[in-house]
């Protein structure tokens, strides 16, 4: 299976979508998707640099985290800290 058929298996259209690192907004039309970048250029809902800026959500707010070719170019602490921070925020997985 190629990654497209995993989320589409995996996530439904009413679903809530944060897409970390969203880059060209490849993979954020699953759900209702919510975009995090560091490059205004890509319009991404929220502009953050995860190296050094916060995410500014809640406990559970979301169903599901996509972080698709992005954490591999954290510092490594900073990548541990995101990790924790998303498991608050994701309801399921």
């Amino acid at each position: 299976m190629d990654i497209v058929s995993d989320l589409k298996r995996l996530i439904n259209s009413n679903d809530t979508v944060l897409d970390l690192g969203c880059g060209i907004k490849t993979y954020s039309y699953f759900g209702k998707t919510t975009t995090v970048d560091a490059w205004d250029k890509l319009t991404p809902d929220y502009l953050l640099d995860l190296e050094k800026d916060k995410l500014p959500f809640g406990e559970n707010t979301f169903d599901h985290i996509l972080m698709i070719d992005f954490i591999e170019h954290l510092d490594k602490d900073k990548g541990k800290v995101l990790l924790n921070d998303c498991k608050k925020i994701v309801k399921n997985k």
